[in-house]
């Protein structure tokens, strides 16, 4: 091989050597690319999954939190139904009960008689004098009357006669020129929301009866 061939060959042989470092060099950046690349891929990969995830977790526990808020107001709601019920059950029941222990309380004389005192205490507090009719069943006697009279006291101002009226079984109402007191039954149970009140207060303070502890919550009241 002749000289300027031979240059010419380790010139080619180093030209070659030289375009496959510098291809070996771009592959080898190329290829640390694609890793960083990739790995950044799969570190964003990863992140969406995870915040996936929490957004997931935290669904679930808003989802869990109505649920259990619904559920809870389901129970308030049909526990407040129950009581209602029971209250109107219990009224039901004890204002035939509390009319019928008036109606006793009257026919008993110690109770007529402190039934008719309170009356006439209440008649001084409530009502101006002047005449007073008082109309009273037909076997209120007229010794009780007298009793009457003498529980209102001395008034030079109040004049009291006395009627007797076959529609009343219990009780008295007494009629002023300008206003009217009922001591009847019907009259101490026309406000129907303080009597209620009072028998609610009462119901209240017994507790809830062996039939009602056992009636479950979904049963029927």
């Amino acid at each position: 091989m002749t000289t300027p061939t031979l240059v010419q060959t380790l010139q080619s042989k180093t030209l070659v050597r030289e375009i496959e470092k510098e291809i070996a060099a771009e592959s080898h950046a190329a290829t640390e690319a694609s890793e960083r690349e990739a790995r950044d891929l799969v570190t964003r990969a990863r992140a969406d999954a995870r915040q996936r995830i929490h957004n997931a977790i935290k669904d679930l526990r808003r989802q869990g939190t109505r649920e259990i808020a619904r559920a809870r107001a389901r129970v308030e709601t049909e526990l407040r139904m129950r009581e209602q019920r029971r209250t109107a059950q219990a009224l039901a029941m004890a204002l035939p009960l509390l009319g019928d222990a008036l109606a006793a309380r009257w026919r008993d004389p110690r109770g007529r008689a402190l039934w008719t005192q309170r009356a006439a205490a209440a008649g001084r507090a409530h009502l101006r004098s002047g005449a007073w009719l008082v109309e009273h069943p037909t076997d209120w006697m007229a010794e009780e009357q007298r009793e009457f009279a003498a529980a209102i006291g001395p008034d030079d101002g109040i004049e009291i006669s006395f009627k007797a009226d076959g529609d009343l079984t219990a009780g008295i109402r007494i009629v002023s020129d300008q206003a009217r007191l009922d001591a009847t039954p019907q009259g101490l149970l026309a406000d129907a929301q303080t009597i209620g009140a009072l028998l609610l207060d009462a119901i209240e303070q017994a507790g809830p009866t062996a039939d009602e502890r056992r009636t479950p919550l979904g049963a029927q009241a």
